[in-house]
């Protein structure tokens, strides 16, 4: 199912032409496009594909993505959000995401809710104390701290 999510969005794929170059195959075009001028929110879903497609994730897997939301559209947030949730329950693959989005965040939550997954998601959020040093807090069962923190530069 993760495959077919992914080919929803990309609809083609990424080969290696040798000495570094990738080239992306959309099967809705008649010619290639360099990985170069793909843009960021396409490529993060080719990477996912290619990772899939050679292998390279497997069972037990950890897989680090940092603020996944940058360059999606909020339609390709909830997808990439699917795929992240599926990943982990039918491959059996960690997944640790860091990100601002409180919009990705509801997603992750509603994908892993529908999944019935929830159980195994764990959130955090990062606080400073009195010297300024950071450390992460346990917010699971209690998200809202997030959206609180996140929401409030739109109070202002």
């Amino acid at each position: 199912l993760v495959r077919v999510i992914i080919d929803e969005v990309t609809h083609g794929t990424l080969k290696n032409e040798g000495a570094g170059a990738f080239t992306f195959y959309d099967q809705n075009m008649d010619h290639s496009v360099d990985i170069s001028n793909l843009s960021a929110g396409l490529k993060i879903f080719i990477v996912i594909q290619r990772l899939l497609e050679n292998g390279s994730l497997r069972k037990g897997d950890i897989l680090l993505i940092d603020e996944p939301e940058i360059n999606l559209h909020p339609e390709w947030q909830v997808l990439f959000a699917e795929i992240l949730v599926r990943m982990q329950k039918d491959l059996g693959i960690y997944i640790y995401i860091n990100t601002h989005s409180p919009y990705f965040i509801h997603a992750i939550e509603v994908k892993m809710a529908e999944y019935e997954t929830a159980d195994r998601g764990k959130y955090y959020l990062m606080e400073k104390d009195a010297e300024g040093l950071c450390y992460s807090v346990d917010v699971t069962g209690n998200t809202e701290k997030i959206y609180e923190l996140l929401y409030k530069p739109l109070e202002i």
